[in-house]
């Protein structure tokens, strides 16, 4: 076998392979001697009509077809052994006229070769900055009050009241929008519907109708209705009046296994820092990872940038696998199988392969932080 091969960008290989004559009938001949013995000629057994007209009854071009691809097969994955290349994309090729043998040309695209530069070096000094960063992240006084006031209006109680509708009120409308009708529940002056909407609902009580228009902004969810003028006829159901349990230490205990206000808001105090410091270190993890893409030298083929929504998000996705593979951080089975075994009932309709890639990921991503954050 004779083969040339030609470098593109994108890491597209082309190639022009050869086969002599004997090599081809390597593939065909066997093929020639299954399709003579299965020949049927009319007056004589399967395999015993003579050699003229066993011959004359053979599928010369569907055997052509099938031994051309069986050496296309073979060839390809001789060169690809040879050359430690990993095709992803469906190859493209072409059978050539040849007076003797077989030819044909190729156009594999193959998964890019990753240089790092420095690597160790952005990530050692990257980590050690952030270092200090993280030590001084605090919490204020005022964030754990926001915090505290948050849990209190989620845990707010309701009661019908016969009165005009009113900001941090509960109401429940059925409404037609544009003829088509629904029904909600929220908390006015939240901004839970379009502008305009819940001023026209405050100060009206249980029974209440009414008919407004208003108009759609431009950026609106609804892309269909951007713009335009809606046409709403609302029936105000009920209002509820919220009240917010009082933060002391008796909330503190109906949280869970805090006997004092205090010792809740250590607890949210310890919990919003570690929040800091995971966002911290992610910002820091996520610089690190652009910046050694940025230096990388990387090839990378279009069918990944039809895959992925960004340039970036590609080199950083290879970046990883390159480390993973080069300081042998790959996840092995069990690892994968024993992450997989934690979201069972979270998977159901999810395609077990995909799942498991996406795993396999997750906790490739981990090992290279993990060994990145450790020089």
């Amino acid at each position: 076998m004779k083969s040339s091969l030609e470098r593109l960008p994108g890491s597209v290989v082309k190639l022009e392979v050869e086969l002599t004559q004997s090599e081809f009938d390597e593939h065909r001949e066997p093929l020639y001697r299954e399709a003579l013995a299965r020949v049927e000629v009319k007056g004589f057994r399967p395999g015993a009509a003579p050699k003229a007209l066993a011959e004359a009854a053979v599928n010369k071009e569907e055997i052509f077809s099938e031994a051309a691809n069986r050496a296309v097969r073979a060839s390809l994955n001789k060169l690809v052994q040879e050359n430690c290349w990993t095709i992803i994309d469906q190859p493209e090729v072409k059978i050539e006229p040849a007076d003797s043998g077989f030819s044909y040309k190729a156009k594999l695209v193959i998964f890019p070769e990753v240089k790092l530069r420095d690597y160790q070096e952005i990530a050692r000094r990257a980590f050690s900055d952030s270092a200090a960063a993280l030590a001084s992240l605090q919490v204020t006084d005022k964030e754990v009050e926001n915090s505290l006031n948050w849990l209190a209006d989620s845990r707010a109680k309701t009661k019908s009241v016969n009165r005009q509708a009113r900001n941090n009120d509960v109401v429940e409308i059925n409404f037609t929008e544009n003829g088509k009708e629904g029904n909600d529940r929220f908390i006015l002056g939240r901004g839970h519907f379009l502008p305009g909407f819940e001023e026209q609902i405050n100060g009206h009580r249980a029974g209440d109708r009414l008919n407004f228009s208003l108009k759609a902004p431009d950026d609106y969810w609804k892309k269909e209705l951007r713009g335009r003028s809606i046409d709403f006829r609302v029936v105000v159901k009920n209002v509820l009046e919220r009240e917010l349990p009082e933060i002391n230490d008796e909330f503190a205990k109906s949280l869970g296994r805090f006997t004092t206000l205090n010792d809740f808001k250590k607890s949210v105090s310890d919990g919003l820092l570690e929040e800091k410091k995971l966002k911290e270190k992610e910002k820091v993890r996520l610089a690190v990872l652009k910046e050694i893409a940025g230096r990388a030298e990387i090839d990378i083929p279009q069918v990944m940038f039809d895959k992925m929504p960004s340039k970036e998000q590609v080199s950083s996705h290879l970046v990883v696998y390159k480390i993973a593979k080069e300081q042998g951080l790959e996840p092995t089975e069990e690892e994968v199988k024993a992450e997989m075994s934690k979201y069972q009932q979270d998977r159901v309709q999810l395609d077990s392969n995909r799942f498991y890639d996406y795993i396999y990921g997750i906790i490739q991503s981990r090992k290279v932080f993990e060994f990145l954050e450790s020089l």
